[in-house]
């Protein structure tokens, strides 16, 4: 099916009921992690075999109370001795290096760790930038929020168009997204509700094919897609001002020079004026990301710069090189709103 299980080996919500969160007893400065790291080398003999696994250590890892020995929440990011130790564990007993992460609650896991292979993040979206730098690992927003209907909870109740729009955010910013939905069925109880959420089954929401076109898009599969080619390691994240004193106007991501790729992702309105690389024709490519539609225009050879209009967001302008073989415009285009 194309899926990774990204396998959750802890978390704080056991409550007594099968006893996986607290197997070295409920004190953490007695905690014994001897049945923990038994329980460890038991799942890798039994799962690690499996190409698509991946190791989350923990789901909201600094909830987890008894394991809570040495942690500082004085800091967002706080050592954590006994995950270190299961880490050290985990890493040992799996032979084949599968992918690990642990994900957040209301502290930062140190990622710098060797056997970190990227880092797995809840909120905090508004540090990504400095995150990605500091641990210089792959990101993937791991809990969004989810496309939903929850009346309880705010956090199972983003429109389509919110939980679509996340991927783009991410992607503006370099790091992957994932993605989930609470939506709730109509005529039946609590406890037969299929959350694909918590028990899988069928996706229902409208936010599934939008994602599903932006990664069309972007693996270049989609007809006429303006990433086909492009090489993603070379793309740099930033926040540009366009020379504005009032702060961010775009996040984008930019190929190493000469810079003839960028994909801007708008959060404010106005006019912002890109320069363009030298000797290079454009194509620019402005998205609909949920008509899932686009708008293409080539602009002059030898334009040295283009001026785009924002009159709403979120705007996505993608500007690729051009075919040799388009048809240039009169002018500069100065409307992609």
């Amino acid at each position: 099916m194309g899926i990774i299980a990204d396998l959750i080996l802890f978390h704080p919500y056991d409550s007594g009921h099968w006893g996986f969160d607290c197997l070295g007893g409920t004190d953490p400065t007695t905690y014994d992690t001897t049945n923990d790291g038994r329980y460890l080398r038991y799942v890798v003999a039994r799962l690690a075999a499996y190409s698509n696994v991946w190791w989350s250590m923990a789901n909201e890892w600094s909830f987890v109370g008894c394991k809570s020995r040495g942690v500082d929440s004085a800091h967002l990011q706080s050592p954590a001795p006994v995950w270190d130790e299961l880490f050290a564990t985990l890493s040992a007993a799996d032979p084949y290096g599968r992918q690990a992460s642990i994900h957040n609650g209301n502290l930062l896991y140190n990622h710098s760790q060797p056997w970190v292979s990227h880092v797995s993040l809840q909120g905090l979206e508004d540090r990504t930038t400095t995150i990605r730098s500091t641990y210089a690992k792959p990101l993937i927003w791991d809990e969004v929020q989810y496309e939903g209907a929850l009346p309880c909870c705010a956090w199972g109740s983003l429109s389509a168009e919110e939980m679509a729009d996340r991927f783009w955010w991410g992607a503006a910013l370099g790091v992957y997204v994932g993605h989930s939905e609470t939506l709730l069925r109509p005529s039946l109880g609590d406890d037969s509700q299929p959350l694909w959420w918590a028990k899988g089954g069928a996706l229902i929401g409208c936010s599934p094919p939008r994602i599903r076109w932006m990664r069309d898009l972007w693996e270049g599969s989609a007809r006429g897609s303006p990433f086909a080619g492009v090489d993603f390691g070379t793309l740099a994240p930033s926040l540009e001002t366009f020379g504005s004193s009032a702060g961010p106007a775009a996040y984008m991501l930019s190929a190493a020079p000469p810079r003839a790729f960028h994909f801007l992702r708008f959060t404010r309105l106005g006019s912002w004026t890109l320069p363009l690389a030298p000797a290079t024709r454009f194509r620019m490519v402005t998205l609909d990301t949920w008509a899932m539609t686009s708008r293409e225009a080539v602009l002059p050879a030898g334009a040295a710069n283009v001026t785009i209009e924002v009159s709403q967001l979120p705007l996505h302008v993608v500007l690729a090189p051009a075919s040799p073989a388009s048809p240039a415009l009169p002018a500069a285009l100065q409307d992609a709103s």
